[in-house]
């Protein structure tokens, strides 16, 4: 998992278990979480094989 970067296609995510963020609005405007290796990895569900945004667990705390 090494060569994930920012910017990496959601779809690109293999294995990635995406889940609805609790923060999400009930409109279909929600962010999209995936543990990815040791980290977290975004996106929009409006755009599933959009880019998605990668984050260590401390830049989430």
């Amino acid at each position: 998992m090494s060569d994930i970067a920012n910017g990496i296609g959601a779809g690109e995510l293999v294995g990635a278990r995406w889940v609805k963020a609790k923060a999400s609005d009930g409109i279909g405007e929600c962010i999209m979480l995936a543990k990815v290796g040791e980290s977290v990895a975004m996106s929009n569900s409006r755009d599933p094989e959009g880019p998605a945004l990668i984050f260590t667990k401390g830049e989430l705390s």
